[in-house]
């Protein structure tokens, strides 16, 4: 019983002093347990949070979102599930965090009781990530306007259709633009044709194509 009592001392003492949120929640949402980061980080008393539902500090766009999560790691037992979502801090800033969730036993039973939650603060890393999609998503755009610029510049199938009878195009370019191009004029009578392969692909082996 010593032992049994000093290793749930040491536990205890683990799960309180841990960096990250831990908390547990019943079935019907309900915080049961908070650690002493979880007060801190959110600025409550225990008091405050203990028995009232989960759902109080969630972003309200996200109610839905954080429901579900719960309901299909329920519904499809799965033993961990991993789920971002962001929420309110007493002073009312919002913070995101990434949560890891397993399920919560009765004592010497098999029989779900709720959920231990083992939750970050990635506020950081998600600003970084939104960063970097807008400079993407940039990025793209003016690829894709480069891309109307360079299709405009090869001849249309009508013009081929002229000197061909039976002909068709496929250009497929693997990066948006293409570092191949296809090329044709007649002068006289004599048709010229070139499908050319240009050294590079992507941006590169566009402006090469251009050239």
């Amino acid at each position: 019983v010593t032992e049994k009592m000093e290793l749930e001392t040491t536990f205890e003492s683990l799960v309180q002093n841990a960096e990250d949120f831990i908390y547990q929640i019943n079935l019907e949402g309900d915080f049961i347990f908070l650690n002493h980061q979880s007060l801190n980080k959110l600025g409550y008393q225990e008091e405050e949070l203990l028995n009232t539902n989960s759902l109080s500090i969630v972003q309200e766009e996200y109610f839905d979102f954080v429901t579900e999560s719960y309901k299909n790691h329920f519904r499809l037992k799965k033993a961990s599930s991993y789920f971002e979502f962001p929420i309110k801090k007493k002073d009312d800033t919002i913070i995101w965090i990434g949560q890891h969730v397993t399920n919560l036993y009765e004592t010497g039973r098999s029989k779900r009781k709720g959920f231990l939650a083992v939750a970050r603060d990635i506020t950081e890393k998600r600003r970084q990530e939104q960063i970097i999609q807008e400079q993407q998503e940039d990025i793209t755009s003016s690829i894709q306007y480069a891309k109307r610029i360079q299709v405009n510049l090869l001849p249309h199938i009508s013009k081929i259709e002229q000197s061909f009878k039976n002909c068709f195009i496929i250009y497929k370019p693997r990066d948006i633009v293409s570092g191949d191009f296809y090329w044709l004029e007649r002068i006289g009578d004599i048709t010229v044709f070139s499908l050319s392969d240009c050294t590079g692909h992507g941006v590169p082996g566009s402006f090469m194509s251009l050239l």
